[in-house]
């Protein structure tokens, strides 16, 4: 079982962070390196868009690698009309990012190296003054990278092709062995990191990288469970139980640390996002005559 923190208060959900980023590797005297991912409600499932539009829509989860391809023939097809720098045509895991960049429907799902990013995400649509089913605690998930890709290796890598192996022993991030982790499918049940060696501009900003389940007929949050449940301290979650104010606590805090709307998300749309927190960052806020 996933371990556990449930925290209603800025102190303990930093005393929390320091915990996990305090833990060592098993048997190693070196500090574990963790994804995180943030969500606005306790109860959500880990679902990509691409996993939330086949429920959606009430579609067998096994069907999605024949959406995944029509959707990256359509971006393949189209984008051009749009943008002037495109990935090569062959390199999936670049035009999956892309794709997911501006809100397409894929099986990747966003985390991230920084804690401080994955609580930003966590907080900030959260609601606590909802009734009913909206009105539940954020949750930031943790998974320690380095496990994870040794995982990796045991389940997944001593199958590969040998002319895959040889490039991924040279380069692990070589456009053919990505595209090839996420055209192949498998019936065992972990989640796969990726990060594309070319980084768009939001994966760079938000310390980026993307986790994405090969198996081909359950879903990412079905395949993540069981993953827990395989390999017991791989996993931990941080329960926060919101209040206004302690949504004003964090928004000023990662304010301080620069982790706001306008930082993760340059431009007008994280600028005029960014102002909805201002009223809860800035209680004086006033102007100048």
């Amino acid at each position: 079982m996933t371990h556990h923190y449930e925290v209603d208060s800025l102190k303990n959900l930093l005393v929390a962070y320091e915990q996990l980023r305090n833990q060592s590797v098993p048997g190693q005297n070196k500090p574990r390196k963790w994804l995180f991912r943030g969500q606005k409600g306790a109860g959500w499932r880990l679902e990509p868009a691409l996993d939330r539009a086949l429920r959606r829509f009430s579609i067998p989860p096994q069907e999605w690698k024949s959406f995944e391809e029509r959707t990256l023939r359509e971006g393949q097809r189209h984008l051009h009309r749009y943008l002037t720098d495109l990935p090569d045509y062959n390199n999936w895991a670049e035009w999956l990012a892309l794709l997911q960049h501006h809100g397409a429907p894929t099986r990747l799902l966003d985390w991230s190296y920084s804690f401080f990013v994955a609580l930003f995400f966590a907080i900030d649509k959260a609601d606590p003054c909802l009734e009913g089913s909206e009105s539940k605690p954020a949750k930031i998930f943790a998974i320690d990278n380095e496990e994870l890709v040794d995982l990796r290796k045991k389940e997944y890598e001593v199958r590969l092709p040998q002319k895959i192996r040889d490039l991924h022993n040279t380069n692990e991030k070589d456009p053919c062995v990505l595209t090839y982790f996420l055209k192949e499918t498998a019936d065992f049940d972990i989640v796969l990191p990726l990060n594309p060696f070319r980084l768009n501009e939001r994966l760079a900003i938000q310390q980026g990288i993307f986790l994405f389940c090969p198996h081909r007929t359950k879903s990412f949050d079905e395949v993540y469970k069981k993953m827990r449940e395989n390999h017991p301290g791989l996993a931990y979650e941080i329960v926060i139980h919101i209040s206004p104010s302690l949504v004003a606590q964090i928004l000023t805090y990662l304010q301080d640390l620069n982790v706001t709307s306008r930082a993760l998300f340059p431009g007008i749309d994280g600028f005029c996002r960014g102002l909805e927190h201002k009223i809860a960052v800035d209680k004086n806020w006033t102007f100048l005559p």
